[in-house]
């Protein structure tokens, strides 16, 4: 998104600025004698005429004017005067505005230690020294210090002038900065206090709170808060009365919006947007200024996508004949206009034009930085490109070159799921178009294909060697003679290629072409019957007949798992890899040729890869009961969210069920409680978790998707904010589970509605609590695919449990899971079968070892 605006807000001469002034008189007494009174108007004059300059953009003579100043100050007042202070202040920023960073730290550093000296650590005016010198730091790229310096400043706004239009100012910068180092939830909540302020002290319709609604609204876009899009919009209204006095709010708070529009496939929408900005652009800073290159390049992707390819072509060309101009001939950033000329070009299926325009992008891009992204993703989208002309040796071959960039941009990312997720991997095309050429030697590329970044985290790869693949022998080797691996390699959504199947048992590995494969049908089948399916479990009316759904499970079943039949019919239990269009999908409720339902007679379980199931098949042979649980249920929530008490009934049927438990109930099912124990090691210890709450599940943003606890007694979240602590909303994120949490649990459970549902992310399969559980440690995870009955919960964990832990034999969860499922389909209730139908008894599948 565009981040139109001023770094930071200064204090002093800010329009909202009303901070109180010291007296006078108040530092160092001036020296008295006549004499100086003519040294005192002309150092007057130097300040009121270097503000004059520096207004007008002559920073040159501001800083001239302001030695000139510091000089008669310092001669009149002393070195250590607040006055001089003032001066000091006032040179440091007119040279910062020049671009002499460097020179500008002394100036600075002396005005701040006068203030802390002559007013305190705690002053006001200190703190608006602390304030101009994090921007300082912030100019200069050191957004730690910048941070250290602006919490001072804050703090000081906060204590002493409460809520007052400069602490606003700050809690506004501030949360710039933890938005620009990433940390979006202090970020969000900063906003907030800010806009809170701004809103009661100026009223709605104000400048300042015209930007902060801008920039709550950026960052709720950043993380897929449901809130964004209504303030994104919001943000456009305030600003369209703004637009003479500030051009810049309305333009920021237009491209936001845009950028939202495009990525919920509203493109005509956010085209309009554009023209605006583009046209208002041209107006403000000229036609050939590089930010309306910038906004034609974006406009030019959504007019692609809209399918508008003569208006996008026009865009674009446009958008590079700036660049060019201002950059040369032969800049980096040209690569940028090549990739998306190569991508219309493409669409326009000129694939000759295409292919040449995504490696010029690629070299281009390449001969600035090595193994940039952009050369990544433009060599794999040509492959991909030749992929759907049936040109598979082409296509192998810049995906080939693809993949070896793809290893080398992925370490310069952090580690875990970014380091597949931050851009598409080449790696599935790559295996298909080898099959595709006669060749099965393929099980590199599709090991870097599936789940790599949780395969990670859990095998502990070291730096030194990034690249480790599980041979195949190695998971053969994690293989009984009644277990198979079962998964596809498939194309994403909008390419149309061929998909392959494989089964790896203990003797070999299976690939199969799937016949009856049409891409959006094959999708649609699935879609569809997890929709039926989700829609039969939430109805209050009367459950629908077992072989309601007989036709979509019948299709289903015909397209991606006929064709692998004869190495599945004599398999007990199923590891199927949850990538692809069935990721977080049920097979358990399909049923084979024979008849046969899959859940109840064979056993099912779900990796994001065959080497994350060899890895944890080591650890699943544990023959001891397990006797310390954590239970978790029945929180009290607040008004807005309805309450749960069959959960409380749920926690208190387990609880004899183990030697050694902590319950939380109610008000103490609380995040600080668990949180508590997360810092003191106590969630280590539990061999079974099971949290029985509400759950909010996030398809787009899975890191966000979350476990609601207590809303009760929650801490001021702008508080948690400025002092970096931890920041208490009532939930547990999947987030947070895979960044902080260490486990070592057998098996933790979430009976909760969606639990199982996340982002599907072509290579990990579903990202969201699955992964973020075992990659916290945990060896198998129960989630839910959909909305679960109350009442069939309640029966489906009491013999879930019942059976898992039952006396003096040894732990075994997938025939526990089976027993629940045939419980569900037995149970009779007035001669009725209730819970018969596969909406209820499939909800639950298990991920793990």
């Amino acid at each position: 998104m565009t981040t139109t605006g001023p770094i930071m807000v200064r204090m002093q001469g800010n329009s909202d600025d009303k901070t109180p002034r010291i007296p006078a008189d108040a530092g160092v007494v001036a020296n008295t004698n006549a004499d100086v009174d003519a040294n005192a108007d002309a150092a007057d004059a130097a300040a009121q005429a270097a503000q004059e300059a520096y207004d007008s953009g002559r920073f040159d003579t501001a800083v001239a004017l302001r030695n000139e100043e510091i000089q008669l100050r310092e001669s009149m007042q002393g070195p250590d005067h607040l006055d001089v202070a003032a001066a000091l202040e006032g040179l440091s920023l007119a040279l910062q505005d020049q671009g002499e960073l460097t020179a500008a730290a002394e100036p600075l550093s002396r005005a701040l230690s006068i203030r802390e000296q002559q007013l305190g650590s705690d002053h006001v005016l200190t703190a608006e020294s602390l304030n101009d010198t994090a921007r300082l730091h912030w100019l200069k790229g050191e957004l730690g210090a910048a941070r250290g310096f602006l919490q001072r400043a804050v703090r000081i706004w906060r204590d002493q002038l409460g809520d007052h239009l400069s602490t606003a100012t700050g809690l506004h910068n501030l949360g710039r900065l933890q938005h620009d180092l990433g940390a979006y939830r202090y970020a969000e909540q900063l906003y907030r206090g800010a806009l809170a302020i701004r809103a009661q002290q100026l009223g709605p319709n104000a400048t300042p709170v015209v930007w902060t609604t801008c920039f709550l609204g950026r960052v709720l876009f950043d993380i897929g808060h449901p809130e964004a899009p209504e303030l994104l919009r919001k943000a456009v209204n305030l600003a369209q009365p703004l637009e003479e006095e500030d051009p810049f709010v309305l333009l920021h708070a237009k491209s936001n919006l845009a950028a939202h529009l495009v990525q919920g496939l509203q493109y005509e929408e956010a085209i309009d947007i554009y023209q605006q900005i583009v046209e208002r652009c041209r107006k403000v800073l000229g036609p050939d200024h590089p930010d309306v290159a910038t906004f034609l390049l974006q406009m030019g992707h959504a007019q692609r996508f809209a399918g508008r390819l003569v208006d996008a072509e026009l865009s674009l060309t446009e958008s590079r004949r700036i660049r060019e101009a201002k950059l040369g001939a032969g800049h980096a950033e040209l690569a940028y206009c090549d990739a998306a000329m190569a991508r219309l070009y493409a669409a326009q299926k000129q694939t000759e034009t295409a292919d040449r325009l995504f490696e010029a992008a690629a070299s281009r891009i390449e001969a600035w930085s090595a193994n940039h992204p952009l050369a990544v993703e433009s060599r794999t989208l040509a492959g991909l490109m030749w992929m759907e002309c049936g040109e598979f040796e082409l296509a192998e071959k810049r995906l080939s070159h693809a993949a070896s960039g793809f290893e080398a941009a992925r370490r310069k990312v952090r580690h875990g799921t970014e380091r597949t997720t931050f851009m598409a991997e080449p790696y599935s095309a790559l295996a298909i178009s080898l099959l595709e050429l006669g060749r099965e030697d393929v099980w590199a590329q599709v090991d870097k294909a599936q789940g790599r970044a949780l395969r990670e985290i859990i095998f502990r790869v070291d730096e030194a060697e990034p690249d480790a693949v599980v041979t195949m022998d190695g998971i053969r080797d994690a293989l009984d003679a009644r277990t198979v691996v079962v998964g596809w390699i498939e194309p994403r959504r909008g390419e149309s290629f061929p998909a392959w199947g494989y089964v790896i048992d203990s003797d070999d590995v299976r690939w199969v072409r799937l016949p009856n494969f049409q891409p959006e049908r094959a999708r649609q089948s699935v879609e569809v019957l997890a929709d039926e399916l989700a829609r039969a479990g939430r109805s209050s009316l009367r459950a629908p007949r077992p072989d309601a759904h007989r036709t979509q499970t019948e299709e289903v079943w015909r397209t991606w798992f006929e064709p692998l039949e004869p190495w599945l019919e004599d398999a007990d239990h199923w590891v199927v890899v949850s990538s692809g269009v069935l990721a977080g999908f049920p097979v358990e409720c399909l049923s084979d040729r024979g008849g046969s339902v899959v859940g109840l007679k064979r056993l099912v379980s779900y990796m994001p890869s065959a080497a994350t199931y060899a890895k944890l098949a080591s650890e699943r042979n544990r023959t001891k009961k397990p006797s310390r649980a954590l239970l978790l249920g029945d929180p009290p929530f607040g008004e807005a969210v309805p309450q749960l008490p069959a959960t409380r009934r749920e926690v208190e049927m387990i609880t004899p069920l183990f030697d050694d438990v902590r319950v939380l109930l109610g008000e103490d099912a609380a995040e600080a409680r668990i949180e508590d124990m997360r810092t003191g090691g106590e969630l280590e210890q539990f061999d079974v978790l099971h949290f029985a709450t509400h759950a909010i599940a996030d398809p787009e943003r899975p890191e966000r998707s979350a476990l609601l606890l207590s809303q009760q007694d929650l801490p001021d979240p702008v508080d948690a904010a400025l002092d970096e602590t931890r920041f208490f909303s009532g939930e547990i994120t999947a987030g947070e589970v895979s960044r902080n949490w260490k486990l070592n649990a057998l098996v933790v459970t979430l009976s909760a509605c969606e639990t199982g549902r996340g982002r599907h992310v072509h290579g990990e399969g579903v990202v969201g609590f699955a992964q973020a559980f075992l990659r916290a440690g945990a060896t198998h995870l129960l989630v839910s695919c959909w909305d679960v009955d109350d009442e069939a919960t309640r029966i489906f964990m009491e013999t879930f449990y019942g059976e898992f832990l039952r006396p003096n034999e040894s732990p075994d969860l997938l025939p526990a899971l089976q027993s629940a499922r045939r419980r569900l389909v037995e149970y009779e209730r007035d001669g009725r079968h209730p819970y018969s139908h596969p909406c209820y008894w499939s909800a639950f599948i298990l991920y793990g070892g």
